[in-house]
């Protein structure tokens, strides 16, 4: 898998080819840590943070777990 792939990918070249493999692994795994901030971060670090410092956590977490999934998949 490639992570700049097309998650969607079409066959023609007339169509917009929309969100990457990354970015959707990215937006799939940030859904499920703002559905449950306290097991995505800790219930003592949420706590502290403002909401935008959690959506900056979130967005980088889910990025870098991302690319993890993708190296692991790529095996």
């Amino acid at each position: 898998m490639n992570a700049n792939d097309p998650a969607f990918p079409v066959d023609s070249d007339d169509c917009h080819r929309g969100i990457t493999n990354r970015q959707l692994i990215a937006a799939i795994l940030c859904a499920g840590m703002n559905a449950n901030p306290y097991i995505a971060q800790g219930a003592s670090e949420v706590s502290k943070m403002t909401p935008e410092e959690c959506r900056i956590a979130y967005s980088e977490s889910a990025v870098k777990q991302a690319d993890e999934l993708i190296k692991a998949l790529n095996k």
